[in-house]
């Protein structure tokens, strides 16, 4: 990337805000950033909590032994491109290629590949498009911006709105926290404003970072939906006591929350694709054949049945069998009429709603049509409409093992020292 076009995207403001950060932050060599990192690690070893740790080829090479022993001690180590640069800067083939060297890096040295997360979340389509098949597991490129608990009064001040502008934020009240499949690969969106936006931006206290997360926490949990909560290394002295917090909350019962690395999220969403219903009708009405794994959750609601059950929440239950019969014409199931756009099927599939086109001629307790569909701008309206209505209905839950929600923590290590950062100004 030009120096004119990086000076552009940034402003003489956030250059020199954040170059005074980094010297602050940063030492001439790694030592200082390393035993930072190492006291995180160790802070969330006590939860049980493995982070994943996105890092640069060129960090890796210069401080290999470091990353390796981060992998060893069970953190997950994710490309983050060759270099730290903006992957927007260039074409999908030019950036594929930046990814497929920091790969080769990675192989070369023996540390696992599973998934990527591009600089500055500048992925794109065109990029996945580009990527050669098989070789990420997973991307975490998107993000969702749960704004309402950090709001901004008046214009936002240069550092939050410049990371924002990078990141390209969906909102949380119309985008559902939840992976998806594009490409063959498992979109694993993340969770904003990150710390960068929250300390550095906002200038919050370690107590209002506390509250911030402790409330999307809670939002997560009772959405039933991921938080893939976004830090940077730099800051995790100010972050441990935050991070703390909200992994005592998660690990509160009835939370229910699946703390886990980011591989195992795509790893379990890519065995949920699998996940599906097979219906035989029988004299007295059908019976159900759940296709999935031990570990697959199913709920229903509003109906009584004969096999094993356990409570879940206050609106469903669990059912402990693969195995349903219903009495009866009509299918605790969601009827989708043909014709529907394609983010309808999509968006139902992802969280776990079961459904039969209206062409078999089968009777469903909700029917979902266009006239409906045109009533609705996005998921969670639709999501909305769905658990609003009075109907019996049977449907898996996006996590494993009857957990409500899940967590994961996920540092963007960009640099260990100044030198570091020195080399995305001179890109190879």
């Amino acid at each position: 990337m030009k120096f004119n076009e990086w000076y552009k995207k940034r402003g003489i403001r956030f250059i020199y805000q954040r170059a005074l950060r980094l010297k602050q932050r940063y030492g001439a060599n790694a030592a200082k950033a390393m035993q930072r990192i190492n006291l995180c690690v160790d802070s969330l070893e006590e939860y049980n909590c493995n982070p994943t740790f996105f890092v640069p080829a060129v960090v890796v090479k210069r401080n290999l032994g470091f990353i390796k022993g981060l992998q060893a001690r069970g953190c997950e180590i994710g490309v983050h491109g060759y270099q730290h640069v903006d992957l927007r800067s260039y074409s999908p083939a030019e950036s594929s290629a930046q990814l497929m060297r920091a790969v080769d890096v990675f192989k070369t040295v023996n540390l696992e590949v599973h998934g990527f997360r591009c600089p500055y979340l500048s992925s794109s389509d065109e990029l996945l498009h580009a990527l050669p098949k098989q070789v990420f597991k997973y991307s975490s490129n998107k993000a969702i911006a749960w704004s309402h608990h950090t709001q901004v009064n008046g214009s936002a001040p240069i550092m939050f709105a410049t990371i924002e502008k990078f990141y390209q934020p969906l909102s949380s009240e119309s985008s559902v926290s939840l992976p998806w499949m594009q490409d063959g690969m498992v979109e694993v969106p993340v969770s904003v404003p990150d710390d960068l936006q929250m300390y550095d931006g906002l200038n919050f206290s370690p107590d209002q970072v506390s509250a911030a997360w402790s409330i999307l926490l809670k939002q997560t949990q009772q959405r039933g939906e991921l938080f893939n909560l976004i830090f940077h290394p730099e800051l995790a002295a100010l972050c441990d006591g935050p991070f703390v917090e909200v992994l005592k909350e998660a690990r509160l019962e009835p939370n229910r929350v699946w703390v886990t690395r980011l591989r195992d999220i795509s790893d379990w969403w890519l065995q949920k694709e699998g996940f599906g219903i097979n219906i035989e009708r029988h004299e007295s009405g059908f019976v159900l054949n759940f296709i999935c794994t031990e570990r697959g959750t199913i709920l229903y609601k509003d109906f009584e049945v004969e096999e094993q059950s356990s409570g879940w929440d206050e609106t469903y239950r669990r059912l402990l069998s693969k195995r349903l019969a219903i009495r009866g014409e009509v299918l605790p199931l969601i009827g989708l009429e043909a014709g529907l756009p394609d983010w309808v099927s999509s968006a139902l599939n992802g969280m776990g709603y079961l459904t039969t086109p209206l062409a078999d001629g089968l009777k469903n307790s909700i029917t979902i049509d266009n006239a409906c569909v045109e009533q609705f701008a996005n998921a969670v309206e639709l999501r909305e409409y769905i658990e609003s209505q009075k109907a019996s209905l049977v449907r898996f839950w996006p996590w494993p093992d009857g957990q409500r929600s899940a967590l994961c923590l996920t540092g963007d290590l960009d640099a260990l020292s100044l030198a570091d950062y020195a080399t995305r100004l001179f890109p190879d």
